[in-house]
């Protein structure tokens, strides 16, 4: 009988000890986790290391408008309507086409009346022109899809790569596109003209 109480007595013994001592701490418990850097005061936190191999300089998928950089107030130029996005500074929109390529450069020229020109297409950190796609990109057609949703990509033929959907118009409840496929061998997009003629198509 004196042995059991003895046994149950250091079994308690070492339960409290292992509760609170923090050598007791089992492993993968919060203490041996690694501490979070986030500050609890302000809301921010301090972004993990890159992964190696990846460049932290390189630009984020998606599309920005430029500013109009004009010599004459923007409230004065032709076509500006208050609180309407202005497309005088052109637009440059980044997307990844495939994991084994560059990230590639699409940049909309603006136009003196409020619409996108050209298409100008660069690959990698060169900024030369590999590809020019004619464009005319009017607001008033596509209102009230945001411009940054003008150019969007979508794998369309299921081969591996991405390929270029660029919105032409919309009306009360359809939108039409058209879409280039990327050619891995002429470094080129090419128009898809059976695809371009749906409206509103889903990939």
């Amino acid at each position: 009988m004196r042995m059991r109480q003895k046994a149950v007595a250091a079994i308690f013994t070492l339960a409290l000890v292992a509760l609170f001592s923090p050598a007791g701490v089992p492993s993968g418990s919060a203490q041996d986790r690694p501490v979070s850097t986030s500050n609890q005061t302000s809301g921010t936190s301090t972004s993990a290391p890159a992964a190696p191999g990846s460049s932290s300089h390189e630009p984020s998928e998606g599309c920005k408008l430029a500013p109009y950089t004009g010599a004459i107030p923007l409230s004065q130029v032709q076509n500006y309507f208050a609180g309407e996005e202005d497309l005088r500074g052109g637009m440059t929109c980044t997307f990844r086409i495939n994991s084994k390529l560059p990230l590639f450069t699409f940049h909309f020229l603006g136009q003196p009346d409020n619409t996108f020109g050209d298409l100008d297409i660069a690959a990698g950190t060169r900024t030369e022109v590999i590809q020019t796609i004619e464009d005319t990109t009017d607001p008033g057609l596509i209102t009230p899809t945001p411009i940054q949703s003008v150019l969007t990509t979508v794998d369309a033929n299921f081969d591996g790569y991405q390929d270029l959907q660029l919105l032409s118009a919309c009306g009360a409840k359809t939108c039409s596109y058209n879409f280039y496929l990327y050619d891995p061998k002429a470094n080129q997009f090419v128009l898809e003209k059976f695809l371009s003629g749906f409206s509103s198509p889903f990939v």
